[in-house]
């Protein structure tokens, strides 16, 4: 089961995961993030993984798809929050250099604030 939890902040989209991010809640998270894609106001989005208690390939997939999606349009997108097993996951597939990783939600915030 995966919750995600919307929030709005300007032209940044805040999700907050917990739960899995799986093969049974993939295409729910799915739905959740394409939604904002569409969104020609939203430039950036901000994923806190930090109650994501399991991360498959699946949902690195989605996390890819993201990236590619926000950094077309000029934007950022920023993970946060990663358990010490995602972020092993990340480094181990190769992908720690291409995305943007916080310890937490606060700090993301400041990162994308600052950066404007």
């Amino acid at each position: 089961m995966i919750n995600i939890t919307e929030k709005q902040e300007g032209e940044l989209i805040i999700l907050e995961l917990s739960g899995r991010l799986d093969s049974n809640t993939y295409l729910q998270a799915e739905a959740v993030f394409t939604k904002y894609f569409q969104h020609q106001d939203l430039h950036h989005m901000l994923v806190d993984c930090s109650s994501l208690g399991f991360l498959s390939s699946s949902g690195i997939r989605i996390f890819l798809m993201a990236m590619k999606k926000y950094k077309a349009k000029g934007g950022r997108f920023v993970l946060c929050g990663l358990s010490e097993d995602i972020h092993e996951l990340f480094e181990f597939s190769g992908l720690l250099p291409f995305l943007e990783i916080w310890d937490d939600q606060h700090t993301a915030l400041n990162k994308l604030r600052t950066a404007k």
